[in-house]
């Protein structure tokens, strides 16, 4: 199995332009934040395939997942042929484990390409602030982690409002 930056490299120059339109429409956002959300997308889905554990998205990133999901022949051809199996878009009432497992692994899984926090983990005052405990086994995170010198969550000690969306990835 591929390392997830490794068939990240591979997947990255996917740019369908017309269904990245179609989401900044849908969205009612600028084209370039909706490329920004695809690249996050396309990372979200690589962890799909190449980690153990099941994957949440962020809303942000869920609704750029629903505008690939709306294209079912590219969507689907781009899985079988790129990522190597469909992913299924399943809902799920309490995400809260398997977003908690993405953010775990996206900050962490993509060195040549840094991730989008502000796709992933809103900052304070936002729908969702995370409380966890840090990288360091310590510290408590509160909203963006990287604010107080953390690069992941490892446990989330609060519930999720609006910004995790109840979907999960098998």
């Amino acid at each position: 199995m591929k390392k997830p930056n490794m068939l990240y490299l591979e997947v990255r120059d996917f740019h369908p332009d017309d269904i990245i339109t179609y989401a900044a429409d849908k969205e009612g956002i600028t084209v370039d934040e909706a490329k920004a959300r695809w690249d996050e997308m396309l990372k979200f889905l690589v962890l799909c395939v190449t980690s153990d554990k099941i994957h949440a998205p962020s809303a942000l990133v869920d609704g750029m997942w629903h505008a690939f999901v709306l294209h079912t022949e590219r969507y689907e051809e781009f899985c079988l042929v790129q990522l190597g199996r469909f992913i299924h878009h399943r809902p799920k009432p309490e995400p809260l484990a398997e977003f908690a497992n993405s953010i775990e692994e996206i900050f962490t899984s993509f060195p040549d390409s840094p991730v989008r926090r502000h796709l992933w983990v809103p900052g304070i005052g936002d729908p969702l602030t995370l409380v966890g405990d840090c990288e360091d086994g310590g510290s408590q995170c509160v909203g963006n982690c990287a604010e107080v010198g953390c690069s992941r969550i490892t446990m989330v000690r609060t519930q999720p409002h609006d910004a995790v969306v109840a979907m999960s990835a098998i």
